[in-house]
């Protein structure tokens, strides 16, 4: 089976909570190239909506965009690898990013980041 083809099936193997993401958070490569788009987000790794053209298999670092209204950083730069592909028939590609061993300044943002998340989908179930 092609590379861009591989499926992890549907157990859900994460360790930590999954995140939906409501509001557009672009995700970039080292040389600030649009790889796609946040779909979900869990302490172990990322849902990418990719842009056509994306050669998944040749990443191993993305950078989360991250909106001034979080109060953080800029972005959220993270080591891994693209575990699972799946291309629909409109040409969006969907990938599962698995993060890498990374540093404490790195795992508390992250968390800062998840937090924020689910703060601000608590927010708008309230309005």
């Amino acid at each position: 089976m092609p590379w861009s083809q591989r499926n992890t099936g549907t157990a859900d193997k994460r360790r930590t909570h999954r995140r939906p993401v409501l509001y557009r958070l672009d995700i970039t490569n080292s040389s600030d190239v649009l790889v796609g788009y946040l779909v979900d987000i869990s302490g172990g790794g990322m849902r990418v909506r990719c842009v056509p053209g994306i050669e998944v298999s040749l990443v191993d670092e993305l950078c989360i965009v991250l909106p001034r209204w979080m109060d953080m950083s800029k972005t959220l730069t993270m080591q891994g690898r693209f575990a699972w592909c799946r291309p629909f028939s409109d040409g969006r590609l969907e990938a599962g990013f698995v993060f890498g061993d990374h540093g404490d300044a790195q795992h508390a943002t992250l968390e800062s980041l998840i937090e924020k998340i689910a703060e601000a989908a608590i927010e708008d179930q309230d309005l």
